[in-house]
């Protein structure tokens, strides 16, 4: 310290209320306080502005490294040393050969960055390790090699080493301040540093110059010495170990002026420490017990109903979870148009789906270009896949249609060498099924579908016209990748122009949103921003980089501001529900409203949470014996302790809280957190029980076709009879096939399957052949299977025949197609309908109920939920069907 300045000094407090008035410093509202999170300078600032309705200057420490540090937390150096990394593995794969240390490395490239930025933000050089296994000793070899290549860390090193440098953490400290306060004045001679419950290795170092540059220092802890337990977090990181000050050097604030929490909620700091209830508990605080996830949906949907734009209602509770991330995927899905334009990622938008999957193209292990069916139905619908006056969007219907034939086609190759297959047979088999109709027959669409064996598999059923789009497209697509992946090196500018030249040229201007345009040219600017253009990447790595990037796994390392996230009392998707480490700050931020805990199970709470990156370990950490990274390890290991604390921040400081768990997840039963345990034993509170009844649907379309009828219910008489086995069946399932769409297809591989082996079955006992021959004859419909399934699939299907034909339009038709078309599993499959096929009177009154049920619904006729719904061709997009869950439950 340098002479004349005071010693860092620990102020405690037990409420907000009691800091402007604290008696170890009376003008703390007049310094510059840093707050370890957003959270935290979010919930003091409604509570500073509330005790003494003025509020302090306040940063968060994130906002102030990053802008004390801007190059280190820029996008473009994480994205350049993604690359670089990629780059520096494979060299060594060539130099010391395929070692399973560096397939495990390549798999988890994003850990091992996050390993060698935490060292560098310690202090860490690659000479202060020393590998005591194989282990280590490759890591070692990879972090040299890596520094070799990319000098960014050591130039951080150094530049946080340089601030101890005379005056020179004044000026940079100042300069930083003044910009994040738009060039206001600060005073930065006295720091507050409030609420680091835990403590970084950088924020460590910053400290420490701090203290080293003499600035006038003091810690700021919510703490109550009556409850060391539940405390213990504090003086783990505050001891003669860090050089940090000792609890018993701590300044509490005046007994007069301490306020403690409400009189029925004093001693729940007491039951967290172990001892026994001293008084009655408060109504405020209730425990909740959901039978089943749904039941805690309705309970969420119902404090926050959505509103008329499909927004979530944020007046209601506010929801945390230490399960955050596990809640909110699943509630998206009931409010699927929640997530706010300003709060979206960049993959929630079309282009963003397509550059993801277009960088994620290149197979570094197969050396070549190949993409997944789900990527290419993303880059379909994009809108910006075009080739000429083709658009991937106009014919994502039937590209959904044909790529179970295309299962397991990856490459360009094998995706040219199945549409050669699919052509064969078209022209070869499926040609031979015409029917004996003229082309201008009315009934065309009815009878090419009784005379085909094949016209149920929807993939047969897509235009030739369209196959052709299809594959142009999907050909310009690796065509685009070929282009962006050509040159071997490139910088990051050349390869954006590369990028707009290829996404740009034939889209239609309108067709795209003008968000899209607005986000690649941000997308652009945060990936260039800071690099010298003269850097240059092959293009492999620099793809796989951006496609982490893209996919969010090259995020800030700090956490994002959150200062007005409720936009007017709207949240957004991203905060359907809030982290469970918000609590340092949400109880005062939303003062007035409930807190609701959820998810509070013996799994989530409490729960050690790992700190430490692989590839290191505590070992390692322990072995460099430096007080910055060891803060790591000590951070893994206090991790239970701070949840308690941030649990009784919560329980003392809410207005009215709820604290809940689900008995059952995923069909396992799980106990509640021991804490919502002593806390039901002790208070006496008991659990309220919500019913167990039928999960909310999540929304979605409810239809996928138009709402227009090609039929006209009059002349019903000319539909086939396999439309009134349809409609026996469900109105609903035979308004899909045969109202909504000229004939029934089915689309998904598990229907597939069944139907192989009905053909088979189907076609051998129609033309007397031996079933050997007709798979034979068969096998270019079926491709994308092995012959051991094919085996397999036909051994379950059982003999039942259909005996007898069928007059339709004036051609017979084989009663054996049923077994095809209804996807028959034995006797009992549709013995229910079979009267309709055998007994006039029977088909008779179906005829009548179908015209009647189209009078007076022809939009949607109701549906008849069953177990054969599972056969059905649109058991996909029915909202009413009957699902094998469902079925269970029943």
């Amino acid at each position: 310290m340098t002479g004349g300045v005071e010693v860092t000094r620990v102020l405690t407090y037990t409420h907000p209320s009691e800091i402007p008035v604290h008696t170890g410093q009376s003008d703390l509202l007049d310094w510059l306080h840093i707050c370890a999170t957003p959270s935290l300078k979010n919930g003091m600032k409604k509570a500073y502005l509330s005790a003494c309705g003025k509020e302090p200057l306040q940063v968060a420490s994130s906002k102030l490294l990053e802008e004390l540090f801007p190059e280190w937390f820029r996008d473009s150096l994480r994205l350049a040393q993604h690359a670089n990394l990629t780059a520096t593995l494979a060299a060594l794969r060539k130099t010391s050969g395929e070692q399973p240390q560096f397939r495990a490395m390549r798999r988890n490239q994003r850990d091992v960055l996050y390993s060698i930025r935490l060292l560098a933000e310690a202090g860490i050089r690659t000479t202060d390790l020393k590998a005591q296994n194989s282990d280590e000793e490759m890591f070692h070899e990879v972090w040299r090699a890596f520094e070799d290549r990319d000098q960014s860390c050591e130039r951080f090193r150094k530049d946080v080493e340089s601030l101890a440098g005379p005056g020179i953490l004044q000026s940079r400290l100042t300069a930083a301040v003044e910009a994040i306060f738009d060039g206001k004045p600060v005073d930065c001679h006295r720091l507050i540093f409030h609420g680091y419950y835990f403590i970084t290795p950088l924020q460590y170092r910053f400290f420490k110059t701090c203290e080293y540059a003499g600035l006038n220092i003091v810690f700021l802890n919510s703490y109550d010495c009556e409850f060391p337990e539940t405390y213990r977090t504090w003086p783990a990181f505050f001891n003669e170990a860090t050089g940090l000050p000792r609890i018993q050097e701590w300044i509490q604030s005046d007994p007069s002026v301490k306020i403690t929490p409400p009189k029925d909620r004093t001693a729940f700091g007491g039951i967290l420490d172990g001892r026994p209830p001293v008084s009655t508990p408060t109504p405020a605080v209730r425990l909740l017990r959901f039978n089943q996830f749904g039941d805690f949906v309705r309970q969420f949907m119902s404090d926050h109903p959505p509103t008329e734009g499909g927004a979530v209602d944020g007046v209601g509770p506010v929801y945390l979870s230490p399960q955050k991330d596990y809640l909110s995927r699943f509630l998206r899905e009931y409010y699927p148009v929640a997530t706010d334009q300003q709060d979206r990622h960049f993959l929630a938008y079309p282009v963003g789906q397509l550059l993801l999957h277009l960088h994620r193209m290149w197979d570094e292990d197969q050396q070549h270009l190949q993409i997944e069916a789900r990527a290419l139905i993303e880059c379909f619908a994009s809108g910006w896949l075009t080739a000429g006056p083709l658009n991937g969007k106009t014919y994502l219907r039937e590209l959904e249609q044909l790529l179970p034939y295309f299962d397991g086609c990856r490459t360009l190759d094998t995706w040219r060498a199945r549409l050669d297959l699919l052509r064969e047979a078209q022209s070869s088999i499926l040609n031979r099924f015409q029917p004996k109709v003229l082309p201008n027959n009315p009934n065309r669409r009815f009878h090419q579908f009784l005379a085909s064996p094949l016209a149920n598999i929807a993939h047969f059923s897509v235009p030739d016209s369209s196959v052709t789009a299809i594959d142009v497209l999907v050909r310009r697509l690796f065509e685009a990748a070929e282009e962006l992946f050509a040159k071997d090196e490139v910088s990051l500018q050349e390869h954006f122009a590369k990028l707009d030249s290829l996404l740009l040229e034939g889209v239609d201007e309108g067709t795209l949103l003008a968000a899209e345009r607005r986000l690649l040219q941000g997308l652009r600017q945060r990936l260039t921003n800071g690099l010298n253009n003269s850097q240059r990447f092959l293009a492999q790595d620099l793809a796989e980089a951006i496609s982490f990037y893209l996919g969010g796994e090259l995020n800030s390392d700090t956490e994002e501001e959150d200062d007005d996230h409720d936009h007017g009392h709207v949240l957004s998707a991203n905060y359907l529900v809030a982290s469970f480490d918000r609590l340092d700050g949400y109880p005062f931020q939303h003062y007035g409203r409930e807190i609701h805990l959820c998810l509070l199970d013996e799994n989530s709470l409490p729960k050690r949470r790992s700190s430490i990156p692989w590839p290191l370990t505590g070992e390692m950490i322990r072995r460099f014996d430096q007080v910055p990274i060891g803060l790591v390890a000590l951070r893994e290991s206090q991790s239970v302790n701070a949840d308690r604390f941030l649990l009784h921040q919560a329980l003392s400081w809410s207005s009215s809280i709820s604290l809940s768990w689900v008995a059952c997840i995923d069909g396992e039963q799980v106990t509640p957190s021991p804490y919502l345990k002593l806390l039901s034993t002790c208070y006496k509170l008991y659990e309220t029980t919500c019913p167990n009844t039928a999960s909310p649907e999540p929304a979605r379309a409810c239809c996928a076709f138009g709402p227009d009828s090609p039929l006209d219910p009059d002349l019903f008489e000319q539909i086939p009879p396999d439309a009134l086995i349809e409609h026996a069946i469900c109105p609903r399932r035979f308004y899909y096939s045969f109202v909504a769409q000229a004939t029934p297809a089915y689309e998904s591989p598990f229907h597939h399957r069944f139907l192989y082996g009905n053909i088979v079955r189907a076609l051998s006992s129609v033309t007397n052949t031996s079933e050997s021959a007709v798979v034979d004859y068969v096998r270019p419909l079926f491709p994308q299977w092995t012959e051991i399934t094919k085996r397999d699939q036909l051994s379950r299907t059982p003999t039942y025949v259909f005996q007898g034909y069928d007059r339709y339009d004036g051609v017979e038709y084989s009663r054996s197609r049923h077994r095809i078309h209804l996807l028959v599993t034995g006797p009992d499959t549709v013995k229910e309908v079979l009267p309709v096929l055998s007994e006039p009177k029977a088909a008779h009154d179906a005829l009548l109920d179908m015209r009647s049920e189209m009078r007076v619904n022809l939009a949607m006729p109701a549906a008849k939920p069953s177990p054969y719904c599972k056969y059905c061709p649109h058991v996909s997009r029915c909202r009413s069907a009957l699902l094998p869950i469902d079925e269970a439950r029943n």
